[in-house]
């Protein structure tokens, strides 16, 4: 659902394996979900590292232009 309209939606679940070639240090696990909703995207992810304690959440809360995106990045940097 946003705003107040439901939209039909695929979810797809992951598992990944970060590694890297630095001896001795260990893979990072991680797994989690995203929610593509038609005609408007990404609209929810969930992304858990290692057994889960610590995560990452995000759900779309607004649509807005590439003007207004320069904008607010504008103000919020000070440019």
């Amino acid at each position: 659902e946003f705003n107040g309209k439901n939209y039909p939606c695929i979810r797809f679940a992951y598992y990944e394996s970060i590694s890297t070639q630095k001896t001795g240090a260990p893979d990072l696990e991680t797994f989690g979900e995203e929610r593509y909703a038609k005609g408007l995207g990404l609209v929810y992810y969930k992304k858990s590292y290692g057994d889960g304690a610590f995560h990452v959440e995000g759900r779309l809360t607004d649509i807005f232009s590439m003007g207004e995106l320069e904008q607010r990045a504008a103000e919020t940097l000070g440019e």
